[in-house]
Formats: C-alpha cells, sequence, structure tokens
C-alpha cells in the first residue's frame, strides 16, 4: 500500500511505520531495541508532525491504540527494558591518564602556579581512593550546616603490621555523603 507525502497521516500510518521501524532496527548492545529510545522516538515523532501536518492530531482512541502496540511490543519481546550501558566506576588506570595529561599539560603549555595543578591532581587521586563525588568532600557555596568539607580531623591514617608504606591504613569520615546531608 502506498501513501502520499503530502496526505496528513492517520495513527494507523503511524502505527505502520513504527511497526516498521521495530523489524528494521538492529541494535549495537541488545537483541532488540530499547523501550526508552522507542518512545522517545514516539514521542518527537508526534511532537514534529503538527508543523509539517497542520491537520495532524492524534484522537484519544488512537492514542490508546497505540499505548496498547507499545504493550504488544514489550509483550512479544520485540523491545527491552534492559540497560544499554553498564555503569562502570572509573578504573585506576583512566585516573592515571588523566593525572598524567594534567601534568603534560601543564608543563608543555605553562602554568601560572604549580600548587593548581597539584591541587587538581591531589583531589582527583582523593575522589578515586575514596570511590565517592565531588560534593561528598567538598563545599558547595550554598552548604549552611557545619563543616560542610573534609577536614584534618575526618582522616586518621595508621601503621598496621609493619612500618614500610603499604602498612598503612586510612580512615576517612565522609559527612556529606549524597541524602546524608
Amino acid at each position: 500500500m502506498t501513501c502520499s507525502t503530502t496526505a496528513t497521516p492517520k495513527g494507523q500510518d503511524i502505527l505502520r511505520f513504527l511497526d516498521s521501524i521495530i523489524s528494521k532496527i538492529i541494535p549495537r548492545v541488545n537483541e532488540v531495541p530499547s523501550a526508552s529510545w522507542f518512545q522517545s522516538g514516539t514521542r518527537r515523532l508526534l511532537s514534529i508532525l503538527p508543523f509539517y501536518f497542520p491537520g495532524f492530531k492524534l484522537s484519544r482512541h488512537e492514542g490508546s491504540r497505540l499505548k496498547a502496540f507499545f504493550n504488544q511490543l514489550m509483550r512479544e519481546g520485540r523491545l527491552t527494558r534492559a540497560p544499554i550501558h553498564e555503569t562502570q566506576w572509573i578504573g585506576a588506570v583512566l585516573l592515571q591518564r588523566i593525572m598524567v595529561a594534567l601534568f603534560r599539560r601543564a608543563l608543555e603549555e605553562g602554568t601560572t602556579n604549580w600548587d593548581r595543578v597539584l591541587q587538581k591532581v591531589l583531589s582527583l587521586l582523593l575522589l578515586g581512593a575514596l570511590a565517592c563525588r565531588l560534593g561528598d568532600i567538598t563545599k558547595h557555596n550554598k552548604d549552611t550546616h557545619d563543616l560542610p568539607f573534609l577536614c584534618y580531623k575526618d582522616i586518621t591514617i595508621k601503621l598496621v603490621g609493619g612500618t614500610r608504606i603499604e602498612h598503612l591504613v586510612a580512615l576517612i569520615v565522609i559527612r556529606n555523603e549524597k541524602a546524608k546531608k
């Protein structure tokens, strides 16, 4: 069946188009397309159609059919809610690359103050070692509570089982952790 490119699309045309798209898409990660990708694409399509076709508007019935079509795709397994990307913590190798890049840039382009470079590197190192967010150990200008930052008294370092550097053990208090402020 051929459709005119100048005629205002109907709800059935939109459903037919979305059904054909689902069968043609080959995702990079999952076996089937993501439900969130499909929903956001459908929303964008429906929001832009009135600009190209001033008479376009879905009826309530057509909107219900679109929702039912989405639910049917989910039941048939043609869409997935599985995450596309895995959350990954920053690794020591990536952290090292960032620090080396900061030092290299300062050496090659120059710096007005090496204290700033060292501060950036050490703050990144502290964030990586504590596996925390920047706001957990630093102060925001709107923080009003007592000690809204990491203090010297928050860090306790001990030698445990020897006198070498690998025997250092630190206990660090993070009082500004998200949802615990």
